[in-house]
C-alpha cells in the first residue's frame, strides 16, 4: 500500500530531469569544449487534485558537448569484448503501454529539421527530490564553508546480493575509461537555494554522510559528485550503496544513474539492462523510456528506438526531445525506404 501511495505521488509531480549531450567518438581528443545550458521543457501543470491544477517545476536540460579525449584504443576494444551479450538483454517491449501516434513529417519538414547526433552520448539524471526528498533534511546547506573541504567518500564494506553487481562494467568498474561530465556541474551547483562550488557541495555531502553513512540520498548526491569530478569507481560505489539502503520505490533514480556512467563508458548493454530494471520498477518513469529510446538510437536499433520515444510522448506529450529525435527517425526511415 505505502509502495502504491507513493508511485502516485511520484505520478503527479514534474520530475526534475536533466539531460545533456556528449559527443561520444575515439580516440580523438580536441583542446577545446562547448558548454550550452538552456531550457527545454517550460512550465506545465499537474494535477495534484481532483479539481485543482498548479504548476510544477520547470524542467530544465543542459547541453553539453565536448570530443572525447582518449588516448587508448585498445580500452575501447577490451570493453566492446566484454559485453554483455545480446541474448542476455531483456525482452523491454514489455514496458510499453501508452504510444504517442505521429506520422512521418512530409519531405520539406524533414529537410528542415535540426539534426541530432544519435551517437553522441545523452545523459539523464533523474532527482532524488522526483521521490518527495528535502535535501535540506540531509545536508546543511547554511554552515559557511572555506577551507578544510573534504569528498564524499561512500563506504564499500556492505554486503549486496544485486544482480548489478555481475553486470560486466561493474565488476571492471576500477578500471573504466570515464571523463568529468562537466554538464552536470551546474545540477551539483544548485542542489540548494544558492549556488555553490562544486568542492564546497561535496563537502556538505561528505558531512553529512559522517552523520548517516547508510544514506541513500546522500549516496545518490555523492555518485552525483564523483560524476561531475569523472571517478567512474566512486561514483559506482556511491550508486550501490544507495541501491541497497534506498526503499524500492526510490531505486530507480539509482539504476538511472548507472545506466548512464556505463553507457558512457561503452557498456551499452549493461545500460540497456539497468533501465529495464528502473522501469521494473516504475513503468510510467518518463525519464526511463526516454533514456531507453537513446540506447536503443544510440545502437542504430531504430524500431526500437521508435517505440521507446513514442511511449515517451504517449507519458508525456509535450517532451520535445523525445519529438525531435522520433521526427528524425521517421524521416531517416522514409529516405531508405524511398
Amino acid at each position: 500500500m505505502l509502495e502504491d501511495i507513493e508511485q502516485n505521488k511520484e505520478n503527479l509531480q514534474q520530475l526534475e530531469i536533466f539531460i545533456m549531450e556528449h559527443i561520444h567518438r575515439e580516440p580523438t581528443c580536441n583542446k577545446f569544449k562547448k558548454e550550452e545550458v538552456h531550457r527545454v521543457w517550460t512550465q506545465h501543470e499537474c494535477h495534484h487534485g481532483k479539481k485543482d491544477l498548479e504548476p510544477c517545476t520547470d524542467i530544465h536540460a543542459a547541453t553539453f558537448s565536448e570530443q572525447q579525449c582518449t588516448s587508448n584504443k585498445r580500452a575501447w576494444e577490451m570493453v566492446a569484448a566484454d559485453q554483455l551479450p545480446e541474448e542476455e538483454l531483456p525482452d523491454t517491449s514489455k514496458h510499453v503501454d501508452k504510444r504517442f501516434n505521429m506520422h512521418t513529417p512530409p519531405t520539406i519538414e524533414c529537410d528542415r529539421l535540426e539534426q541530432v547526433d544519435f551517437k553522441a552520448f545523452t545523459s539523464t539524471w533523474l532527482s532524488v527530490a522526483a521521490k518527495g526528498v528535502n535535501y535540506r533534511k540531509h545536508i546543511n546547506f547554511d554552515t559557511v564553508i572555506k577551507r578544510n573541504l573534504e569528498e564524499p567518500e561512500c563506504m564499500t564494506d556492505f554486503y549486496s546480493d544485486s544482480d548489478v553487481d555481475q553486470l560486466p562494467g561493474i565488476v571492471n568498474k576500477a578500471s573504466l575509461n570515464y571523463e568529468p561530465e562537466t554538464g552536470l556541474r551546474g545540477v551539483l551547483q544548485k542542489l540548494g537555494d544558492d549556488t555553490q562550488a562544486p568542492e564546497v557541495m561535496g563537502t556538505r555531502i561528505a558531512i553529512g554522510l559522517k552523520r548517516n553513512i547508510t544514506s541513500w540520498v546522500l549516496a545518490n548526491l555523492a555518485a552525483l559528485y564523483w560524476r561531475v569530478e569523472g571517478d567512474a569507481k566512486k561514483a559506482i560505489d556511491c550508486l550501490r550503496l544507495s541501491l541497497t539502503t534506498a526503499p524500492k520505490y526510490a531505486k530507480d533514480a539509482s539504476l538511472i544513474s548507472l545506466a548512464n556512467i556505463l553507457h558512457r563508458a561503452g557498456y551499452t548493454n549493461d545500460a540497456i539492462m539497468l533501465t529495464s530494471m528502473a522501469l521494473d520498477l516504475s513503468k510510467d518513469l518518463v525519464v526511463g523510456h526516454f533514456t531507453m529510446a537513446n540506447l536503443y538510437a544510440y545502437k542504430e536499433k531504430w524500431d526500437m528506438a521508435t517505440i521507446f520515444y513514442e511511449s515517451t510522448l504517449g507519458l508525456q506529450s509535450s517532451f520535445e526531445p523525445a519529438k525531435q529525435r522520433l521526427k528524425l527517425i521517421k524521416c531517416k526511415m522514409q529516405s531508405i525506404n524511398d
